[in-house]
């Protein structure tokens, strides 16, 4: 994947800013907040998506994925929804 600005990203008023506060990019402001949550989750959802398909691709050879593996991901996958859906 080409570079990008690692870690948690969070924002503010449509600007996006790293976890060290640096400024990563900005939404147009008459638009919803929903737009600048969705950009700022987009490390974390680019790692829950990792994760998924690094356990569907061994699911997919028969060996299969544990349980608890499995529900970690889901966990992480339905907070990243809901901290992209604002309800966090």
């Amino acid at each position: 994947m080409s570079d990008y600005t690692s870690g948690t990203w969070h924002c503010s008023e449509g600007r996006i800013f790293s976890a060290t506060d640096d400024y990563v990019a900005s939404t147009n402001p008459y638009l919803p907040d929903g737009n600048a949550r969705l950009i700022a989750a987009a490390p974390e959802l680019f790692k829950v998506v990792e994760g998924m398909l690094g356990h569907m691709e061994v699911f997919s050879w028969g060996d299969g994925p544990t349980a608890d593996s499995v529900r970690q991901l889901v966990q992480d996958a339905k907070a990243l929804v809901a901290r992209i859906e604002g309800d966090e």
